[in-house]
């Protein structure tokens, strides 16, 4: 008797241990890192979106660039990669695909509040000038039936954002994140729920994907000449009737207004759109 007794003792004793030690263990793992873990009621995953030649990758690698944060390389089969990857770590993934801009309503439909967006827009004026100076992105033409593709896809973004996914959903200007870099990142760390200073202000590239823009592998930042180019260039008169054929669609030129884009320059005023967090240096009310 005596000796059972003795051995249940031991028993009791070693389990106890083991048990204040895995206790003790996950209160340490917890406490040191703590800074690691996604905030509550946060996205697993944000998607990052917007037209071809827009900064959609420098928004991607310099965004993306913090130890709270995971960036995932080009998914060529699709957005379920970086979800999956997001149950494997305490990281938000950050996935940028162009395409998903017309993808939102999918992965909303398959993921719903445990995934968010960020779309990044831009003058369409300068799009299509970068557009025409290469071969890539067929699918958006260079003439004037680019005006109303540029208007379907974000007017089709910010709609379903505001119906949706207000909450979870972040935009932000080319213009801006060139000029203000700094700003742009700690609003977009906000907007995730994570505090962080934000102490460079250059948009150096921190990270080498496999199909990352080929205007960013020869060079590590990005400077305001990118802004407004359609402005500097010497157009030849094609290109320049081209630019010229916006006015005849006042329904883009409206939707523009609300991002500054006027037809006479950029304005700093941007109007918010209804439950979407867009970054502006300035506010106004629409």
């Amino acid at each position: 008797m005596i000796k059972k007794a003795l051995i249940y003792l031991r028993y009791y004793t070693l389990t106890k241990s083991i048990v204040s030690y895995r206790m003790l263990r996950e209160t340490l793992e917890s406490i040191f890192n703590k800074q690691n873990r996604r905030p509550a009621g946060g996205p697993d995953v944000v998607y990052m979106t917007g037209l071809p030649r827009t900064g959609s990758s420098l928004m991607k690698n310099y965004l993306g660039d913090s130890d709270r944060l995971q960036i995932i390389k080009f998914q060529k089969t699709g957005f379920p990669n970086a979800w999956k990857l997001s149950q494997k770590t305490e990281a938000i993934v950050i996935d940028k695909a162009t395409h998903y801009i017309r993808d939102i309503a999918k992965i909303y439909k398959t993921y719903a509040d445990t995934v968010g967006f960020c779309c990044i827009v831009r003058d369409p004026r300068d799009i299509i000038l970068s557009l025409m100076e290469n071969h890539r992105h067929l699918e958006y033409p260079r003439s004037e039936k680019f005006w109303s593709k540029w208007l379907q896809a974000y007017k089709g973004f910010t709609d379903y954002c505001e119906r949706v996914n207000p909450q979870h959903s972040f935009m932000l200007r080319y213009e801006d994140l060139v000029r203000y870099p700094r700003e742009v990142k700690a609003a977009f760390l906000n907007f995730l729920g994570l505090e962080g200073v934000v102490e460079s202000s250059d948009l150096q590239i921190a990270f080498e994907d496999d199909d990352q823009d080929y205007k960013l592998k020869d060079k590590n930042r990005i400077d305001s000449s990118s802004i407004e180019k359609y402005r500097q260039l010497q157009l030849d008169n094609s290109t320049g009737r081209l630019l010229d054929s916006l006015q005849y669609y006042p329904e883009v030129v409206e939707f523009m207004k609300k991002f500054g884009y006027e037809i006479d320059g950029l304005n700093e005023e941007i109007y918010l759109f209804k439950g979407v967090n867009i970054f502006q240096m300035t506010k106004k009310e629409k």
